[in-house]
């Protein structure tokens, strides 16, 4: 299961924009997943959320966005206070 990965990758990207922008809690997390990924975007919700809980990146919503017939996952926007 790759999505453990990948929702490590997330969770790092997340804490690097928390720290260069002062944030304390982050609520959304918005990604494009390419089809071809193979990523389960259930899959990746399931893991994301334990790799959050009891951080500050806890009830962070995790929206994906599948892209038909593409390649690739971004990380669009990240929200927080």
């Amino acid at each position: 299961m790759h999505e453990a990965a990948i929702a490590k990758e997330i969770y790092d990207i997340a804490g690097r924009v928390m720290e260069e922008n002062g944030l304390s809690k982050l609520t959304r997390i918005v990604m494009d997943i390419g089809e071809y990924t193979a990523v389960v975007p259930e899959q990746l919700d399931m893991v994301f959320a334990i790799a959050v809980h009891n951080t500050p990146m806890d009830g962070c919503a995790l929206e994906t966005h599948f892209l038909m017939g593409q390649a690739g996952m971004y990380v669009r926007t990240i929200e927080g206070k």
